[in-house]
């Protein structure tokens, strides 16, 4: 959908090295401005935003317990 509204080059210029975004100066043009597009496109935002808000929370549980575990083994199988 995304490639439909948006054009790939102008895109992936806005990408930096860092995987981060770099924001333009000017406003580029949509390849579409189709109404249903923009609302389909919406909502997988809207998908994706709701489920990075529950995995971040189970990655920081995660990391959590994992370092409790490495704790825990190396308080049982000391390795000098």
């Amino acid at each position: 959908v995304a490639a439909k509204i948006f054009d790939p080059a102008i895109f992936r210029s806005t990408e930096a090295v860092s995987g981060g975004i770099i924001r333009t100066t000017d406003n580029p043009q949509l390849r579409s401005s189709d109404p249903e597009l923009l609302k389909e496109l919406s909502v997988y935002s809207i998908y994706l935003n709701g489920t990075r808000r529950g995995i971040l929370p189970l990655l920081i549980n995660l990391k959590k317990n994992g370092q409790e575990l490495i704790g825990v083994l190396q308080k049982e199988y000391p390795i000098n």
